[in-house]
């Protein structure tokens, strides 16, 4: 049987202030830079940017809660008309109990399910054809809604000869079997010494706010958040007024080589990892964020 769906804060975007939000993202960039500098703490920093963010987004962006019923992708809004119909219908047939009430009960029933194979004729139609191929999540998506169980990780034996079914223990007990390949005894000694690195040490990495305003820009906004719950499209739509706020972050972060504490522990991140690729023809450095720590 599929797990129930857990309920998550759904944003409705079409109905943002953007203008309002920018406002705000740029009260926040001036605040931050009264407050902080590329010597200050980076996980003091993390967390301002983080509730800012998250401040803004939660108070200019209406959201409500997912429903916890089972949805099925195929189904839209004459499917959902006419389902409520045929509610209504069967009611009214089993209260009065009249020939006509149960025949066109039965009339919007048959609509109904017409209605449904139509969809999901259509639906099966499109996340197979050619253009899916560059996206094909719809595609798998539908693969795991069509699975009659997901059971994970089956139940290992441990070294004391017990099955183990807990999660927290499976955990273990993988962790336990890949860390016993690596020998902790080997002698150091036979270890042959490296010889002096020839290659030139590297310049100093610089941030610059021009391409992290463009990364900003470039964000997929259908990439879901991470454990942070900021947006990319939040991202995306205030990226020049926050721009300024990431370069400090990001500069101070090179520099001092270190990284916020809940980057460490989360999966994914809505900003959560800088990437320095070189540019060759002028020997700069820019910082590329990525919205993930790994793809889905």
């Amino acid at each position: 049987m599929h797990p129930k769906p857990t309920q998550r804060k759904i944003y409705i975007w079409k109905r943002a202030d953007i203008e309002k939000m920018k406002s705000e993202a740029l009260g926040l960039s001036k605040i931050f830079h009264g407050l902080y500098n590329a010597q200050s703490s980076i996980s003091e920093m993390w967390e301002f940017i983080k509730s800012g963010l998250k401040n803004i987004q939660d108070k200019n962006v209406p959201s409500k809660m997912s429903s916890t019923r089972f949805h099925q992708p195929w189904i839209n809004g004459t499917i959902k008309r006419i389902t409520r119909r045929k509610k209504k219908a069967f009611k009214k047939a089993r209260t009065t109990k009249s020939t006509k009430d149960l025949k066109r009960y039965k009339t919007i029933k048959k609509s109904s399910q017409k209605e449904c194979k139509k969809a999901y004729s259509t639906y099966i139609r499109d996340i197979i054809s050619p253009e899916q191929k560059s996206s094909p999540k719809k595609f798998w998506r539908f693969i795991k809604n069509k699975r009659c169980e997901n059971g994970g990780v089956a139940p290992l034996r441990n070294t004391d000869g017990l099955t183990y079914s807990d999660n927290k223990m499976k955990a273990n007990i993988l962790n336990n079997q890949f860390s016993s390949v690596f020998n902790s005894n080997e002698d150091k000694t036979t270890i042959k010494k490296m010889k002096t690195n020839p290659y030139p040490h590297m310049e100093n990495i610089t941030i610059w706010e021009n391409g992290i305003h463009k990364l900003l820009s470039n964000l997929n906004i259908h990439k879901a958040s991470g454990p942070d719950e900021i947006s990319t499209r939040l991202l995306k739509s205030i990226a020049p007024e926050i721009s300024p706020i990431l370069t400090t972050f990001f500069q101070a972060s090179v520099d001092q080589g270190t990284l916020p504490s809940d980057w460490k522990n989360a999966n994914d991140s809505s900003i959560s990892i800088l990437v320095f690729p070189r540019n060759h023809h002028n020997r700069e450095w820019t910082a590329t964020t990525t919205s993930k720590l790994h793809n889905p």
